[in-house]
């Protein structure tokens, strides 16, 4: 009986040995235009034919196989280029949420916060806004404006940076100045008074409204 000499396993080492310019299996472009829709490498692989209990580890594989690699950086570059975006622009976009000025967006001079008139409010403090809403409140409307993430865009700009790598001076966060802290303090201070007296008044028009005058006869039982 002859016996054959053991398989050497098929390892990533070895496999990840092909040249980046060898030509991509359909298997293999199809997990390139898969893992290009939402860059989640798992579900790319499964979307391409491969098992779902092999998918992570294939996908994982696959983005690091240096033709399929090359082939995924190829068509990044290609979409970066036809939509303009590059690094400086993506840290450029981080700053201006990272560093919006709610004050420039909102005036609270007067007892109500109110948004300022579009034209003063500048394109990089138009960039951190997510969202605007106008809300219905007991006493009228009232509008509400909601940034976006500060301290994700702020650690996601120091990553950028390299803020954190080992040795990096550690940054302190901003404090605000005493008389600016208790001037919001107190105008949110009045602001809840405000609405404890409206709410407490309210209930008094309601009981006064249910409460028959002196004098007045009560109905039979």
């Amino acid at each position: 009986m002859t016996t054959l000499p053991p398989r050497a396993s098929l390892r990533a080492s070895r496999l990840n040995g092909t040249k980046p310019s060898r030509p991509l299996s359909p298997k293999q472009r199809r997990f390139v235009d898969e893992y290009l829709l939402d860059m989640n490498a798992t579900d790319a692989a499964i979307r391409a034919g491969y098992s779902e209990a092999s998918a992570y580890s294939h996908g994982a594989f696959l983005t690091r196989r240096p033709n399929v690699a090359a082939a995924i950086e190829a068509r990044l570059a290609e979409r970066r280029a036809r939509v303009q975006v590059t690094a400086e622009r993506v840290i450029a976009e981080l700053a201006r949420i990272a560093f919006a000025d709610i004050g420039k967006i909102m005036d609270w001079s007067s007892e109500e916060a109110t948004l300022r008139p579009p034209a003063e409010i500048s394109p990089d403090e138009r960039a951190a806004i997510q969202e605007i809403a106008v809300v219905k409140r007991q006493d009228g409307l009232a509008t509400r404006v909601i940034l976006h993430d500060k301290e994700r865009a702020l650690e996601a700009l120091c990553r950028h940076l390299g803020l954190f790598r080992p040795g990096a001076l550690a940054v302190q966060p901003p404090r605000l100045a005493d008389e600016l802290r208790q001037k919001l303090k107190a105008k949110i201070d009045k602001l809840v008074a405000d609405r404890v007296a409206d709410a407490r008044e309210a209930d008094r028009r309601a009981a006064e409204a249910q409460t028959p005058p002196a004098g007045a006869e009560r109905p039979e039982s």
